[in-house]
């Protein structure tokens, strides 16, 4: 009797410095994320290096904008990672010089086609000879919800049980990056190595949008700004002032304020990595959602703060609450005491 075939997919090659062009297509964009960071962590491995990846806005991009870039050796960068966005259209614009380097990459270089829209089947034929294609799609709610789980694990050292995972999916959906974003707002408020509970889920997700966040957190930036321009000799009131009106005007609940105020430093911090990273500001505006006023506060604090500053305030602010639990002063006092030490950052 002849054997039945297998219908399961052999798994796929890991990426690294062998994958010459990698395309990552879909709606997904956690997923995309997490295929690059992939890419990019082997290729370092590889070369023993921190390899910076050269970013291009493939719906404005000339191909020697890209093509140069791939073909450039450098002492100081012994490889070549380029990532064209929106590549969708630079291949629509350019397809003849694509598949012709697709057939022919360069040494040392790989070339990362990055789009939510896709339809270049003899690109792809090509691309499998010298890399890859993945395919990013939205996960099933079990899928994502085990994702969560692994992730709060990975990138936040924190414990969220498979209960916890499927609440938050079920409040939120399958989209990894807003699964992602209030778990990061959540394993601000818990220390490193504990569980993020049932309590804060039920209290904390769901109950308050994003544009509520915005108004805590546009208080706060103002009142940081205002800071440095009283030392400037200018009058306004501090971050420490507003958060009091937050609470005691507008009838915010301290841990709420606290959660808002928190996830401020965090995209902060997420902000300056990318800048350290050379991330344009288009695309941290698109990010973070900053549009009208809101941008220009959130820059004008950002460019008075660096990668270590926000780093060391996401590490205070997760100390200052882990004091408030543990009886060691009021939420309201250790927040005021947090806001004034963010505002000395700035200076």
């Amino acid at each position: 009797m002849a054997k039945k075939r297998s219908s399961k997919k052999p798994p796929a090659a890991p990426l690294g410095p062998e994958t010459r062009v990698l395309i990552l297509c879909g709606p997904e964009e956690m997923r995309k994320r997490e295929k690059l960071a992939e890419l990019r962590h082997a290729i370092n491995q590889h070369v023993g290096d921190d390899i910076d990846p050269t970013m291009i806005d493939g719906a404005r991009a000339e191909p020697a904008d890209v093509f140069d870039a791939l073909r450039t050796m450098s002492l100081l960068q012994p490889y070549q990672l380029v990532v064209v966005d929106d590549a969708d259209q630079f291949v629509k614009s350019h397809r003849p010089l694509v598949e012709r380097y697709a057939e022919n990459p360069a040494d040392g270089a790989t070339l990362v086609l990055r789009s939510t829209n896709w339809n270049s089947p003899k690109l792809d034929k090509l691309v499998a000879k010298v890399g890859a294609k993945e395919k990013c799609e939205p996960l099933k709610p079990f899928e994502a919800a085990k994702w969560l789980s692994a992730r709060a694990k990975s990138q936040y050292n924190r414990k969220l049980n498979k209960a916890e995972a499927e609440l938050l999916v079920s409040r939120l959906g399958c989209s990894l990056m807003k699964l992602d974003t209030e778990l990061g707002k959540l394993a601000v408020l818990v220390g490193e190595g504990e569980a993020i509970t049932e309590d804060m889920i039920v209290q904390l997700v769901g109950r308050s949008n994003e544009e509520q966040a915005w108004v805590v957190q546009e208080a706060v930036l103002e009142g940081l700004i205002a800071h440095a321009d009283r030392r400037a000799g200018q009058l306004g009131g501090g971050a420490e002032e507003k958060v009091h009106d937050l609470v005691d005007l507008s009838g915010q609940p301290e841990v709420l304020v606290l959660y808002f105020v928190a996830d401020l430093v965090r995209k902060l911090h997420h902000a300056a990595m990318m800048q350290r990273n050379r991330v344009s500001d288009g695309q941290i505006t698109k990010e973070m959602k900053l549009w009208g006023p809101r941008r220009d506060m959130f820059f004008n604090v950002l460019r008075r703060l660096s990668a270590g500053s926000t780093g060391r305030m996401l590490k205070q602010i997760v100390a200052l609450d882990r004091r408030s639990k543990s009886g060691f002063g009021t939420p309201m006092r250790n927040l005021e005491c947090f806001c004034a030490a963010l505002a000395d950052e700035m200076s």
